[in-house]
């Protein structure tokens, strides 16, 4: 077993230290997920597949790609709209 002498390093520090990046006044991500609607109640709806089908294809001929529930919140809203 070979044995080992350890010194102390002597350092020091003259100059002092910038803010550390924790510091700094740029925004911290958030924990959790965001909020994208704002509060709402949630609703829970029991649907067939054909109607899943039907949401799915209505999303796929969209320009832009969005998720099911956003696309069930625009077809309520163009269904309400069209009712007036």
């Amino acid at each position: 077993m070979v044995s080992r002498t350890f010194y102390p390093a002597n350092i020091v520090i003259t100059q002092s230290m910038t803010k550390s990046i924790s510091d700094s006044t740029k925004s911290t991500a958030k924990m959790g997920r965001p909020k994208t609607t704002g509060p709402g109640e949630p609703q829970v709806v029991r649907m067939h597949d054909e109607q899943l089908k039907a949401i799915g294809e209505w999303i796929d001929a969209l320009d832009e790609k969005i998720s099911r529930p956003e696309a069930i919140r625009r077809l309520v809203e163009i269904g309400l709209k069209a009712k007036k």
